[in-house]
C-alpha cells in the first residue's frame, strides 16, 4: 500500500492519513473502505464456534446411541464408535480433499488409534465383533473410505 494518494479536487498528491487537501483546502472524502468492527467479528466466531460445538456434539452422540446403548459390549463399541466417526468426519474429507498423504489429517490419527485400540482391548478375545471392526476399519481405509 502507498502512503501518498491524490487529492478529487485539485489532484496534488498528500499523505493518505489527511483529512483536508494543503493545495485546495477542501475535506478529502472518506475512505472507500469501511474498517473492520471488532465487535461483530467476535459475535461471528462465537456463533462459528457455538455451530462447530453442536455439530461434533450430533456427530459423535447419535452414532454412540444408535450402535452402543442397550446392546453387548457396550463400552467397546462405545470406543470404536467414537473412533469410526473421526474417520467419517475429519481423516476421510481431509484425505479426499487435501490427499491421503497430507499433514491436516495427522492430529486425528493418534485419538483415534487410541479410542479404536481401546475399544478393540475391551471385547473378549474370543468375540467374533472384534475381528469384524477390524475388518470394517480396514478394508475401509484402505479402500479410501469406499465400502462395496
Amino acid at each position: 500500500m502507498t502512503n501518498y494518494k491524490e487529492c478529487p479536487h485539485c489532484g496534488e498528491v498528500i499523505n493518505y492519513k489527511a483529512t483536508k487537501c494543503n493545495k485546495c483546502s477542501k475535506e478529502l472524502p472518506l475512505q472507500k473502505y469501511k474498517r473492520i468492527n471488532s465487535k461483530k467479528v467476535l459475535e461471528i466466531a462465537k456463533k462459528a464456534l457455538f455451530f462447530i460445538v453442536i455439530v461434533n456434539f450430533l456427530a459423535f452422540t447419535i452414532p454412540l446411541l444408535t450402535q452402543s446403548v442397550g446392546k453387548p459390549y457396550a463400552k467397546a463399541k462405545a470406543y470404536v464408535t467414537v473412533a469410526k466417526t473421526i474417520n467419517a468426519m475429519y481423516i476421510f474429507p481431509l484425505s479426499q480433499v487435501f490427499g491421503y498423504k497430507n499433514i491436516l489429517a495427522k492430529p486425528f490419527y493418534p485419538a483415534r488409534d487410541y479410542f479404536y485400540n481401546k475399544g478393540i482391548s475391551l471385547y473378549p478375545k474370543d468375540e467374533g465383533e472384534r475381528e469384524i471392526q477390524w475388518f470394517r476399519e480396514k478394508i475401509k481405509c484402505c479402500s479410501h473410505g469406499k465400502m462395496s
